[in-house]
């Protein structure tokens, strides 16, 4: 007997301690589960934020153009702005090439980086071998992508790139990244890390495993990722100048059990597995998860020894308790086998089977004696349990059924004994986890919303002490996803008879919040449709009105715009003016009817923007091109006049022009209009060959008038009177400045019909410039002003026709001394400005130009108006000419004019820098631009 009560006593014992100690373990895993779980959020968190930044630059119209000048001090504003977080950002092409705000790039292939940037020669480095172009440009994927950590191309130290895709016109036309800086997020690890071992306390070593299995954060500094360095620490390079590297991965190591984890790692699983220490030799469990928002898992190792710690001491309690419930069994067996007797065998057999669940046939022995009477009584007892526990069973499958379908949680509490029974559905309803522990009427109260609990609490009391059977009540609770819930509880009270204080609570909580949110979702509708079918009701009345009004104004409008409409083709017809219009988005091109008619095609012809410039001369195609460029560049309008090639090919000359429409500012649209001006341009050629047969036919005579005037001033002829000589001196001056005139009026003669010639040969600039001051120095003594040449000249030749050039110059520098004031100065200077192209200026210090005046200053007999310029005379050619000169020189002039400070006219030629003095440069005058 006794061994029958040992045995069942240890197996039970042996079992409860087995799944008590894998409980314990378990808990201890989910509990450094739930430490690295949170870390995993916390840096996905971190990824994520990034992510969304360079998302929405990747979506920005400044950096999809890829114009890394315009992008650059945004870019830079930004990094100063997230304060360390990104060390730089990349701009990448399609080729695999990239600029960085790191550095300024190589100024030879326009500021993408190379492995020299002093070199102009040196190889640019390339990012196509990195998986985060690869996912974002090379695959053709319009995507976000987060890159494994690597080696800098330009630091050498490690980092990770966030990079996303640029669109533009549906095509994948670049990547904008964001390189993090390692320091920064190994602070980050070192951070989270920390704080996971000083919470748990135990022996914890980390990692971080990309998703080809590299280690780049491990416990062992060998393992991690660092830079091949030789016997004097530098870095060693490869072929191509890349700096190389070490690495060491989880698929390397010896242990099988982490190669097996490696494996669920790359996948993005998390878990835990077992495996022995290569130094300890000790027995680890490794426990990892995923990165959800990054290609990485993080994992970290503790000794399998701390895990099973409460274990061990769990199994100590179980052994001491275990050999104490022993001895007591064989105390309570040595007592019985004194006291019970042989016939009571029977009885304990009956007794053991009822423990068991069976039902015991009972054998009453003869007679009355008490035996017979206790075997008799435990008869009719096992008869009544028998039947109890039927309906009981009974009972509780009806009740259990009934609470299962109406997803209903049972409490029950004694308040007299302070214990409590919640469900587990109970406990869900309320917030906490189905297998939570101890909950009490703290744990209940601690859910509720701070609004509802003061009233909850008021009223629970006031049922606890009141006379009242049955309460109800609803309110918000907590829930562990961190919404609140609508709840409502229903619960009977037990009383004491005498001071009818609640001894014993059982109730059901309900959620109720799916119903809660019905109705109130029902409500809003109902007042919703109320208030429309309030408002259509008065709109419908006013619509009705209006439709009619609406009808006949919409009536009206269309034929004033019918009738506008034939008016402006008629009017278009009439001028020979057409009208068109380019968009932008999509470079679509629109004509008016009469832009077809002075094409001379059908209507229905299909355009576009390259057909269009087809149209115009070859050799003035550029003339338009680089007008529309400007507009789209500077949003500059522009209006020029062409010789066109129409589709039947005809040649006429046409005025184009051209305006930049902003929207919201930003440029859209470029509208313009297009005339046939070949009529004006037949007359304006009549004009200019009447001018020219009547300059030819003057200058021949008014020569000799101006040179026999000469030579009587001078008594070559005879001695000349006092008297007359001032007549002749008026007469000289005049018969000069009519010759003036008439060369000037050849000179655009010759411009406008192509016949002048140009003998273009490299002269020196110093002896140009130097020349032009000689010549013009005497001209500007009648006015007492100085000519200053400002050095040092830049040391380079021209490629210009000499004496244009000095035309060109004595233009400017006698207007320049004509409109300064008296004893003023003008100063000559000339600077490079970019590497083939020189500034020449002259400036003067008079009054300036006026305002009005600016937009005619180089058109043909243009002259300002005013006291001043009256008196200094001219003919309103000398700009007109010059400017023609300048460009067929492969040039362009332009001024610039203050009132009251003088102005400065300036022209740019194309220049050729003197071998020898190639190493000498003047930063103070020189301002290259590569572009």
């Amino acid at each position: 007997m006794l061994l029958a009560a040992l045995v069942p006593l240890t197996v039970a014992m042996s079992i409860m301690l087995w799944y008590s100690s894998q409980q314990a373990y378990q808990l201890a895993i989910e509990k450094a589960e739930g430490h690295l779980n949170a870390a995993s959020e916390e840096l996905s968190g971190f990824f994520n934020a990034r992510t969304a930044e360079i998302t929405a630059y990747s979506r920005m119209p400044l950096l999809q153009d890829l114009n890394f000048e315009n992008a650059k001090p945004f870019l830079l504003s930004e990094l100063e702005r997230h304060n360390g977080i990104y060390e730089k950002f990349i701009l990448a092409t399609p080729d695999g090439n990239f600029y960085n705000t790191a550095s300024n790039g190589n100024p030879a292939h326009g500021g993408l980086r190379s492995f020299n940037d002093n070199d102009p020669d040196a190889a640019l480095k390339s990012i196509k071998t990195r998986d985060y172009w690869d996912k974002t440009v090379g695959n053709n994927n319009d995507t976000t992508f987060i890159s494994a950590p690597m080696i800098s191309f330009t630091t050498g130290e490690k980092q990770i790139v966030v990079a996303s895709s640029i669109i533009n016109n549906k095509h994948i036309t670049g990547m904008i990244g964001g390189a993090l800086p390692w320091s920064g997020f190994n602070n980050h690890l070192k951070n989270i890390f920390t704080r996971i071992h000083n919470d748990l306390g135990w022996d914890t070593r980390f990692m971080l495993v990309s998703n080809n299995g590299i280690y780049w954060y491990h416990w062992d500094e060998n393992k991690t990722v660092h830079l091949d360095t030789n016997v004097n620490g530098a870095a060693i390079l490869s072929e191509i100048g890349e700096k190389k590297i070490i690495t060491s991965s989880i698929f390397d190591e010896p242990d099988h059990a982490l190669q097996s984890a490696g494996k669920m790692m790359v996948s993005g699983l998390s878990g835990h597995i077992l495996f022995k220490d290569a130094i300890t030799k000790k027995p680890h469990e490794l426990i990892f998860a995923p990165l959800n928002s990054a290609n990485y898992s993080i994992a970290m190792t503790i000794p399998r020894q701390q895990l099973m710690a409460p274990v061990t001491a769990l199994r100590t309690l179980f052994s001491i308790t275990l050999l104490v419930v022993i001895l007591f069994v064989i105390a309570a067996c040595w007592l019985l086998a004194n006291i019970i007797t042989t016939p009571l065998i029977s009885l304990s057999n009956a007794a053991r089977e009822i423990h068991l669940g069976k039902q015991p046939k009972i054998v009453i022995p003869p007679g009355n004696n008490e035996i017979s009477e206790l075997a008799n009584s435990f008869s009719n007892m096992v008869t009544s349990l028998t039947d109890k526990s039927d309906r009981l069973k009974q009972s509780e499958e009806r009740f259990s059924l009934a609470m299962m379908g109406s997803n209903d949680g049972l409490c029950d509490i004694n308040l007299s004994t302070n214990q409590y029974f919640f469900s587990n559905r109970c406990k869900t309803i309320i917030g906490e986890r189905a297998d939570s522990p101890d909950i009490t009427l703290n744990s209940w109260m601690h859910h509720i919303h701070r609004d509802d609990k003061k009233w909850v609490k008021e009223k629970f009391d006031r049922f606890i002490n009141g006379k009242r059977s049955t309460f109800e009540l609803e309110y918000r609770s907590l829930h562990r996803d961190g919404k609140y819930r609508h709840l409502l509880t229903r619960a009977f009270a037990v009383r004491d008879p005498e001071t009818h204080k609640a001894e014993r609570i059982v109730g059901t909580i309900t959620d109720v919040t799916q119903v809660k949110f019905n109705q109130q979702t029902i409500e809003e509708l109902n007042n919703k449709l109320e208030k429309q079918i309030d408002h259509r009701t008065q709109s419908l009345a006013a619509s009705n009105r209006l439709l009619m009004e609406e009808i006949r104004d919409r009536k009206e409008t269309e034929e004033s715009l019918q009738r506008h409409r034939l008016l402006l083709q008629k009017t278009e017809y009439l001028a020979h003016v057409g009208g068109w219009e380019l968009t932008l988005h999509n470079m679509s091109l629109h004509w008016t009817e009469e832009t077809f008619r002075i094409h001379e095609l059908p209507r229905s012809t299909p355009l576009d923007l390259e057909t269009t410039l087809n149209f115009f001369e070859q050799e003035t195609r550029h003339k338009i091109s680089s007008a529309l460029q400007k507009t789209i560049d500077q949003q500059e309008p522009f209006d020029l006049v062409l010789p066109l090639i129409t589709a039947k090919a005809n040649r006429i000359w046409v005025r184009a022009i051209g305006e930049a429409i902003l929207e919201e500012n930003k440029l859209t649209r470029i509208i313009g209009s297009i005339q046939n001006i070949s009529e004006l341009k037949k007359l304006e050629q009549m004009k200019n060959d009447f001018v020219s047969t009547v300059s030819h036919e003057l200058r021949t005579p008014i020569t000799a008038i101006h040179g026999s005037i000469k030579l009587l001033l001078n008594n070559v002829v005879c001695e000349v009177p006092e008297a007359a000589k001032s007549m002749l001196d008026i007469a000289e001056k005049n018969s000069q400045r009519l010759l003036t005139l008439i060369n000037d009026l050849l000179d655009m003669e010759k411009i406008s019909s192509g016949k002048m010639t140009f003998e273009i040969k490299q002269h020196s600039l110093d002896i140009l410039i130097s020349e032009a001051i000689k010549l013009n120095q005497t001209y500007a003594d009648r006015f007492g002003v100085v000519i200053t040449l400002q050095k040092p000249l830049p040391d380079c030749e021209l490629s210009v026709d000499s004496t244009r050039f000095l035309q060109v110059m004595s233009n400017l520098l006698s207007n320049a001394s004509k409109f300064s004031p008296m004893e003023g100065e003008v100063i000559v200077q000339a600077n490079i400005i970019s590497n083939n192209q020189i500034r020449i200026s002259v400036q003067d210090f008079g009054n300036g130009i006026p305002e009005d005046f600016k937009d005619k200053i180089f058109a043909k007999f243009s002259q300002a108006q005013g006291a001043h310029a009256n008196q200094a005379g001219g003919t309103g050619l000398g700009l007109s000419i010059s400017r023609a000169i300048i460009e067929r020189m492969d040039g362009n002039i332009s001024f610039k004019s203050s009132k009251n400070e003088g102005s400065t006219f300036y022209f740019e030629l194309p220049i050729t820098i003197k071998e020898q003095t190639q190493t000498t440069s003047h930063p103070e005058e020189t301002n290259i631009n590569y572009q």
